[in-house]
């Protein structure tokens, strides 16, 4: 697990037991005369990620001083990159949430920590094309977004971009 920059996995043992997807909402709307009701929006809600975490200290080593430092680069007060094993070419801006087992550590080895991405759809790596006098970039994805596209012109003096 890599959360904000720093990599976890040298002192946790990470199984995240996040759902497929976040919540979704639907909102719908009576129709006068009709049976049932219209759709008129569907969104997503925060994605709650649990992760059951193993602490993976060594013989001799100061227990209490290392859950210290887990809890350092773990708290945020802002959403941070969190790139999880099972899906290491994506990440979700999450925060950790709620109380967070950290002390458990300390006697069982084990603790399930909550991870919050208010902003539930997940990111993935950025992307560099060098494009030749004409291209095509596919983007992919499972959420509508528009790719930003940056152009340095090269020995020509126009270039066009179209959708």
């Amino acid at each position: 697990m890599i959360y904000d920059g720093n990599d976890l996995s040298p002192w946790l043992r990470c199984n995240p037991q996040r759902p497929i997807l976040p919540p979704v909402e639907n909102s719908a709307q009576e129709v006068p005369g009709r049976d049932g009701s219209r759709l008129v929006r569907s969104k997503l809600g925060a994605l709650t990620i649990p992760v059951k975490v193993r602490l993976r200290a060594r013989r001799g080593e100061d227990v209490a001083e290392l859950r210290h430092m887990l809890a350092a680069m773990l708290r945020r007060e802002e959403p941070a990159p969190l790139v999880l094993p099972d899906d290491p070419t994506r990440y979700h801006m999450a925060v950790l949430d709620g109380s967070s087992d950290l002390d458990r550590l300390w006697y069982t080895g084990s603790a399930e920590l909550t991870f919050v991405a208010h902003d539930p759809i997940a990111y993935g790596q950025l992307h560099e094309a060098a494009m030749g006098s004409s291209a095509t970039l596919h983007v992919a994805g499972t959420h509508p977004s528009a790719p930003v596209i940056t152009a340095r012109p090269g020995r020509s003096s126009r270039y066009r971009i179209t959708l």
